[in-house]
C-alpha cells in the first residue's frame, strides 16, 4: 500500500512538478481499504468458479467482484458513482462469452482499464503492471519450481525402474545361479552314487579277497598235508625200497657164502671119509637153513614189493583227488609251489589295483567335492552380498521414493498455498487498484466539473462584462452628447 500511495502522490503530466499531499478523506478510504478482512476476499476469490471447470468467465468475475465493491463502498464518506461503475461494467462486459483462468483475469481487467487517463492513473497502472509483473515473476518461478520436482519425481521414477530391472536381472542371475547349484548338486550325487558302488565294489572285492585268502589256507592246508603225506610215502617207499634192496643184497650175500662155504666144505672132505655122512647131513641142515632164510627174506621182499606197490597207488590216488591229470603225475611238489606262488602274486596284484583305483577315486572324489563345497560357499557369500546389497539398494530408494512423494505432497501443498495466497492478494491488490482508480476518477471528475463550473462562470461573468462593457459603451456616447449639448 505504502508502494502505490508513492506512485499515486506525483503527477508527472503537470505542467507544475509539485508533489501532491493525500487529503483526510483519502487517508480514510486507505484505512477503509486495509481493513477489510481477508477472509471476504478468499470467499470472493473461491466463490468466482461456479461451473466446476477451475476457469472463471467475466461475468462470474463482475458479479463476485462488483457485488462485494458495493458493500465494501457503502460504508465510505466518498461512494463510487454509479455512471462511472455503470461505464466500468460495461467495458468489463464486452467479452462475457470468454472464459479465462484467476492468472489471467488481472491482465483482462488491466486492458479493460485501458482508457485515456491522466497521469496519475498513468502512474497508478503503472505501478499496478510492474506488481502483476513481479507476481508473474514469482508465479512462473513456482512453475519452475514445480516443473523441477516433476523432473526429480520422474528421475526417481526412472530410478526406481531401472532399480527395478536390476532386481530383474539379479533375480534372473540368482535364479541361473540356482540352477548351476542343482546341477552342481546333481553331479555331487552322481559322484556319490558312483562313490557307494566303488565302496560296494571294494567291499565285495574284500569279500572275495577273504573267500580266496581262505579258499587259499584250505588249499595250502590241503597241500601241505599232501605234501606230508606224500613225503611220508615216498620216505618208506624209499625205506621199503633200502629195505628190499638190503634184503636182495643179503640174499645175494647169503647165495654165495653159502657156495663158497659149500666148496670149501667139498674140497676139505675126503671122498672115503667115515664123517662123510655126518657132514653130508649137517651140509644139508645148513643147506635147508639157508634156504628157509632165503625164503623168509624172499617173502619178506614180496611184502615189501606189494607194500610199495600199495604206496604206489595211494601216491597215484591222493594225486588223482588234487586234480592232477594223469599225464601231470609226474610234476614235482616245486612247480605246485611254483603254481601257488604264482596264484599268491596274480591275487595280490589285481587287489592292490583294485586299492588303488579305489583310493584314487576317493581322493579325486574328495578333490572334486572340496572343490564343489568351496565354489558352492563363495557363490553362496557373494549371492548373500549381492542380496544384502540389493535390499540395502532397495530401502535407499524407497526411501528416496517416500522424501519424494512427501517433498511432492509438501510442494504441492506449498504450491497450493502460495497460489491462493498469491491469488487473494492479487485479487484483494486489484479490488484495491480498481477503487482508488475509481476514487481517482470521481475526484478528476469533480475538478473537471469544477472547472467546467469555473469555466462556465467565468464565461458567463466574461459575458456579463463584455454586455456590461457593451451597454456602457453605448450608454456613453449619449451622455456624451447630452453633456455636450
Amino acid at each position: 500500500m505504502a508502494d502505490v500511495c508513492c506512485v499515486f502522490i506525483w503527477k508527472p503530466d503537470l505542467a507544475c512538478s509539485s508533489w501532491w499531499v493525500p487529503s483526510p478523506s483519502w487517508d480514510m478510504a486507505e484505512a477503509q481499504v486495509w481493513a477489510l478482512p481477508e477472509e471476504e476476499l478468499t470467499d470472493l476469490f473461491t466463490n468466482l468458479e461456479k461451473d466446476g471447470d477451475r476457469r472463471v468467465s467475466f461475468e462470474e468475475s463482475q458479479f463476485g467482484l462488483f457485488s462485494h465493491m458495493i458493500t465494501f463502498f457503502q460504508g465510505m464518506s466518498t461512494p463510487l458513482k454509479e455512471p462511472r461503475l455503470s461505464v466500468l461494467h460495461e467495458r468489463l462486459s464486452r467479452s462475457t462469452e470468454e472464459q479465462m483462468s484467476p492468472a489471467e483475469l488481472p491482465a483482462a481487467l488491466d486492458n479493460t482499464l485501458v482508457v485515456p487517463r491522466t497521469g496519475l492513473q498513468h502512474a497508478a497502472i503503472t505501478s499496478y503492471g510492474y506488481k502483476l509483473q513481479c507476481l508473474r515473476i514469482q508465479v512462473r518461478q513456482i512453475a519452475l519450481e514445480r516443473d523441477k520436482a516433476r523432473l526429480d519425481l520422474e528421475k526417481a521414477e526412472t530410478w526406481c525402474l531401472q532399480l527395478g530391472r536390476e532386481l530383474e536381472e539379479q533375480y534372473i542371475a540368482l535364479k541361473h545361479t540356482q540352477s548351476k547349484l542343482k546341477d552342481v548338486q546333481a553331479e555331487i550325487e552322481a559322484k556319490e552314487l558312483l562313490l557307494q558302488q566303488a565302496v560296494n565294489h571294494q567291499v565285495k572285492l574284500e569279500a572275495d579277497t577273504r573267500f580266496l585268502q581262505g579258499k587259499e589256507a584250505s588249499l595250502q592246508g590241503k597241500l601241505n598235508h599232501a605234501m606230508k603225506e606224500s613225503t611220508q610215502l615216498q620216505n618208506r617207499v624209499t625205506e621199503m625200497a633200502e629195505k628190499l634192496a638190503a634184503s636182495e643184497k643179503l640174499v645175494l650175500e647169503l647165495q654165495k657164502e653159502l657156495n663158497h662155504v659149500v666148496k670149501d666144505k667139498l674140497c676139505q672132505v675126503e671122498p672115503h671119509s667115515p664123517d662123510l655122512p655126518n657132514q653130508n647131513e649137517r651140509f644139508a641142515e645148513i643147506v635147508l637153513e639157508y634156504e628157509r632164510q632165503c625164503q623168509v627174506l624172499w617173502d619178506q621182499n614180496g611184502m615189501l614189493w606189494r607194500e610199495l606197490e600199495r604206496l604206489r597207488l595211494q601216491l597215484r590216488e591222493s594225486r588223482a583227488e588234487r586234480g592232477l591229470p594223469a599225464g601231470e603225475m609226474s610234476l614235482s611238489m616245486e612247480q605246485l609251489q611254483e603254481q601257488l606262488r604264482d596264484l599268491k602274486v596274480q591275487l595280490e596284484t589285481k587287489t592292490n589295483y583294485y586299492e588303488q583305483e579305489i583310493e584314487l577315486m576317493r581322493r579325486n572324489f574328495e578333490r572334486e567335492r572340496k572343490i564343489s563345497e568351496e565354489g558352492f560357499k563363495a557363490e553362496m557369500r557373494k549371492m548373500e552380498d549381492q542380496k544384502r546389497e540389493l535390499e540395502e539398494t532397495v530401502a535407499k530408494y524407497w526411501a528416496v521414493i517416500d522424501s519424494l512423494e512427501e517433498q511432492k505432497c509438501v510442494w504441492s501443498l506449498e504450491l497450493e498455498e502460495r497460489f491462493e495466497m498469491e491469488q487473494a492478494r492479487v485479487g484483494q491488490q486489484h479490488t484495491k487498484d480498481i477503487y482508488y482508480l475509481g476514487q481517482q476518477l470521481d475526484q478528476e471528475g469533480e475538478e473537471l466539473r469544477t472547472q467546467c463550473r469555473d469555466r462556465e462562470s467565468l464565461r458567463s461573468g466574461t459575458v456579463l462584462f463584455l454586455s456590461w462593457r457593451t451597454r456602457r459603451g453605448k450608454k456613453g456616447p449619449g451622455r456624451q452628447s447630452g453633456t455636450a449639448a
